[in-house]
């Protein structure tokens, strides 16, 4: 669904003129209902390729096309505006930093329901309701009286899990994951790693996640893309 042909991207380091080639001819396919595994030490550049995969950081050479719910195979250098808002109700993103996606001021039931007026219209057959906020706590191991308390209330788990179950409620079609249990003790880790399996063998839901973190990623990885 998401496929990446020798792809290059370089940065210019500070106070230096000369260029860091970061991506070198990077070649890979996210396969659709697989979890797919970005494998790479620290400053390999598996950030860079997430925020290019976004859409949000160019690259210099190569293709990237992806494949959308309604067949379409489209470029990324051919996105026109609906392929973009429709780009971003299929493809959700989740950081190491979940306190990144919630106002500190806001609870967490406020902050969830900013999707409905977000995607309200995604014109993709999902209906978006309240009833869906306590179904996927339920499946991020969640209860809804979480929704009452705010983002420092959580352990770092538990707002882990729950930025995961406000990408869920859109119902996407590819969870895109940088580092997601690099910052967790092992028990949290795990349960993520159960919660990501299970998402993708009930759901069919295309995973890519990067980590250096072997252990806790290789007994659910599909395909691996060393980077």
């Amino acid at each position: 669904m998401l496929k990446v042909d020798n792809l290059y991207k370089d940065y210019v380091q500070r106070n230096r003129s000369e260029k860091k080639s970061v991506l070198k001819g990077l070649s890979f396919v996210v396969k659709e209902g697989a979890i797919t595994w970005l494998r790479g030490d620290s400053g390999s550049g598996k950030s860079t390729i997430i925020k290019i995969l976004l859409r949000l950081l160019a690259y210099d050479n190569g293709q990237i096309t992806y494949t959308f719910g309604d067949g379409r195979v489209v470029d990324y250098s051919d996105f026109s505006h609906s392929d973009n808002k429709l780009f971003r109700s299929e493809v959700q993103y989740i950081s190491q930093h979940p306190e990144n996606f919630f106002d500190p001021s806001m609870t967490l039931g406020k902050s969830l329901l900013e999707v409905f007026d977000i995607y309200r219209e995604l014109d993709r057959g999902v209906s978006l309701n309240t009833v869906s906020i306590d179904e996927i706590l339920n499946m991020v191991h969640l209860f809804h009286e979480h929704l009452y308390r705010f983002p420092h209330q959580l352990s770092g788990g538990e707002l882990q899990r729950m930025a995961l179950c406000r990408a869920l409620l859109v119902q996407p079609r590819l969870l895109i994951l940088d580092e997601p249990v690099s910052m967790l003790d092992e028990r949290n880790a795990r349960l993520i790693m159960n919660i990501l399996f299970s998402l993708n063998k009930k759901q069919n839901m295309s995973i890519l996640l990067s980590s250096h973190n072997v252990d806790k990623i290789c007994d659910i990885a599909d395909e691996i893309v060393y980077c």
